[in-house]
Parts: structure tokens; C-alpha cells; sequence
């Protein structure tokens, strides 16, 4: 069940973000390792869950289905919300950043895909120059909101990082294939994070 959730996605998010240089499908490796880890303890050996029971001396079988959403289950210990109420907070913000996510991969690979090699700067691109990359990070942050793991957490920042790599070598390989176009693109759009800059490029 493991392999097969994780094939699913990995080949819906492959089939956008198309990997093609080394580094690309580095990141897709670190990705689908991500992946494995996460639904592995989801589905399979919750091994945060044990650790955990072991560190904090809680009984394991305190550790529902519900209980091991673990930040729904911290913020319940404030007081503040019902372990109910923990989840669906968790669940709705994390499954909207991952709606959000796979958005962004989807919208930049139309637009890709209708660009057929030329630079594309209309659509989701006249806000962003790295949206399908944002998209993925808004994935793994979306998990990490609704089902964290020790492992998880270590990988996180690291596919992060991979990922904002990437983004700045894009720059350069794009720079050098359309020159100055590609300059005047690259000072008047956000780069992998949104920000207040002004484009005088539409949205279609």
C-alpha cells in the first residue's frame, strides 16, 4: 500500500514537473524518499509514534488515529481545542496547501506545455518564474503539517534547499539561453517566493 500511494503521487507530480538535468531528478530521488518515509508511518510502522511514547513515557496505545496527528494532538494539550477540533485545523490548512501546491504544478506545466520552448512569461508566470517548484515545497510543508515524522522533519529543510538550487540554477541556464529577454523577465518577477513587485505582464 506503501509503494503503491507513493507510485500514484510521484507519478502525477513527475508528470508536470517532467525532470530533465541531473540535479532535477536528484530532487525527484530525494522527493520520492520523502514520500516513502512519510506514508511508511502513516500507513504502515508509525516509528515517531514509538519513539515518541518511549521519550515522553506515554503509553502507546494513547496513540490513535486522531492522537497521532501530532500537532493537533499538541495543541489539545494547551487546552485551547478538542483533539476534533486539533484535527479538522490541521487537516483543512494542510490539505489546502496541498490543493495550493498542486495548483502551481499543474498551472506551470500548461503553461509550459503551450510555450513549446519559447520563454514563457504569461500566466502563472507573469507573477512567478519557479512556480512548480514553489509547488512542491508547499507539498512537503503541507505534510509536515498533517502527519510529521522524525525523518520527515530532517529531509524537509534539505528538499527545501534542494529545491531553491534548482530554482537559481534554472535562472542561469534560462539567462543564457534567452539573454537579455530573460533579464528583463527576471527583474520584474518573483522569483520562488510571491512578493509585492509589480509586473507589467498579465495574467491571461
Amino acid at each position: 500500500a506503501v509503494f503503491t500511494i507513493t507510485g500514484l503521487f510521484l507519478a502525477f507530480l513527475l508528470g508536470f514537473t517532467k525532470p530533465r538535468r541531473r540535479g532535477e531528478w536528484r530532487g525527484a530521488g530525494l522527493y520520492a524518499a520523502f514520500l516513502i518515509s512519510l506514508f511508511t508511518e502513516m500507513f504502515g510502522l508509525p516509528l515517531t509514534i514509538f519513539f515518541l511514547s518511549s521519550l515522553l513515557g506515554i503509553p502507546l496505545w494513547h496513540f490513535g488515529h486522531d492522537e497521532s496527528h501530532l500537532w493537533a494532538y499538541a495543541l489539545t494539550q494547551t487546552g485551547l481545542v478538542t483533539l476534533q477540533q486539533g484535527v479538522y485545523l490541521v487537516m483543512t490548512v494542510s490539505l489546502g496547501l496541498i490543493a495550493l501546491g498542486i495548483t502551481l504544478v499543474a498551472l506551470g506545466w500548461h503553461r509550459i506545455y503551450r510555450g513549446k520552448g519559447e520563454l514563457v512569461t504569461s500566466g502563472i508566470y507573469a507573477r512567478l518564474r519557479h512556480p512548480q517548484y514553489l509547488g512542491l515545497i508547499l507539498i512537503v510543508t503541507a505534510f509536515l503539517i498533517q502527519w510529521p515524522t522524525v525523518p520527515t522533519l530532517l529531509m524537509a529543510p534539505i528538499l527545501t534547499a534542494r529545491y531553491v538550487r534548482l530554482a537559481k540554477e534554472e535562472d542561469q541556464e534560462l539567462q543564457f539561453v534567452f539573454g537579455e529577454e530573460y533579464q528583463r523577465y527576471r527583474q520584474r518577477v518573483s522569483g520562488l517566493w510571491p512578493s509585492g513587485r509589480r509586473t507589467s505582464a498579465g495574467i491571461e
